[in-house]
């Protein structure tokens, strides 16, 4: 709900006629009695797949709808778009990361911080970034999609990618043997406090060649560390899809709400 009241929706659903899934916005200003037509907002790239979405509204009323685009023949990344509402007209589709092919998110979350400002975060393997972690230019196995990067959107303007977390670099083998690793992330999601700062939960896996082998885990994060683990029942394909979320109440408490395969 923006702050003028208006809803808004985006959702994801198969078109009509081509049968390929497309990003849709709706919205009322009613109240939820009666609704604008749907908006194929990915219209322009009707040839690619579309993933999750979220619709955020920033404090200055602008509206937000921001989706991944899996790649093909890469399991598990996609890149990252968005479109921004203002005064009634819609920007072209823009993509977060200004190099996404390079950038490819594993996941991503997006909320409006509490000073009311658009954020996105989303994590990607370090290589581009941390050329330390990948000798002879080759990636290793060892090292997880560990890298997490955060922009703020402003408009029809995505900023910078600016990194705000990275798992602790460990060592697997010895000697000449010896190579870096650090661990893989996946379906970040959280908030933002009033200075952007992103606070979140993350399934953190330790790769089968890395460092610190293990089954994921539920960790939360914070000014760029580790902080309690969660521990859950195994989730199987309910974890990409019904992601644990980080919430903060009132009193600025913080809560973890998730599936509990393991209850009745």
């Amino acid at each position: 709900v923006a702050p003028d009241g208006t809803i808004h929706v985006a959702f994801v659903e198969q078109h009509r006629t081509t049968y390929a899934n497309a990003i849709y916005h709706r919205s009322s200003t009613d109240g939820g009695k009666t609704w604008t037509e749907a908006k194929n907002l990915s219209e322009d790239m009707p040839n690619i797949d579309v993933g999750r979405c979220q619709v955020l509204a920033d404090a200055r009323n602008r509206v937000y709808v921001i989706w991944g685009t899996p790649l093909g023949g890469v399991a598990g990344r996609s890149n990252m778009w968005f479109r921004e509402l203002e005064g009634g007209k819609w920007s072209k589709a823009k993509p977060v990361s200004e190099n996404p092919q390079d950038n490819s998110t594993r996941s991503f979350f997006a909320a409006v911080d509490a000073a009311g400002r658009a954020q996105v975060i989303w994590n990607v393997d370090p290589d581009e970034r941390h050329p330390e972690l990948m000798p002879n230019h080759q990636h290793l196995a060892g090292v997880g999609d560990g890298l997490v990067l955060q922009s703020t959107l402003d408009g029809a303007t995505a900023g910078n990618p600016r990194e705000v977390f990275l798992p602790v670099i460990g060592i697997v083998g010895k000697g000449a043997w010896a190579q870096p690793s650090c661990d893989d992330l996946a379906t970040l999601n959280g908030y933002f406090d009033s200075a952007g700062a992103a606070h979140f939960v993350a399934s953190v896996t330790g790769t089968m060649y890395g460092a610190n082998p293990h089954p994921p885990d539920y960790e939360l994060m914070e000014n760029g560390k580790t902080g309690q683990i969660i521990k859950l029942p195994e989730l199987s394909f309910h974890a990409s899809k019904d992601i644990p979320t980080l919430l903060l109440d009132a009193k600025g408490k913080q809560h973890v709400i998730a599936l509990y395969l393991a209850g009745e």
